[in-house]
């Protein structure tokens, strides 16, 4: 059984650039998860300090 080097190279390279895209929307969609959740921690953040503002300035 003689494997020809290129066949082996080409797999490889298909392999790899199969890798690197995996890993390449891996972490986009870490990014996006990871700001979509600064965002709502933020809205949540903002809302909760208005409504303590609104409850102190109403009972005091």
């Amino acid at each position: 059984m003689f494997w020809p080097p290129s066949g082996n190279a080409n797999s490889g390279f298909a392999t790899i650039r199969l890798g690197d895209l995996f890993s390449c929307q891996t972490r986009l969609s870490i990014e996006i998860i990871f700001s979509l959740t600064l965002a709502i921690s933020y809205e949540v953040s903002v809302h909760v300090l208005l409504r303590w503002v609104y409850v102190k300035r109403v009972y005091h």
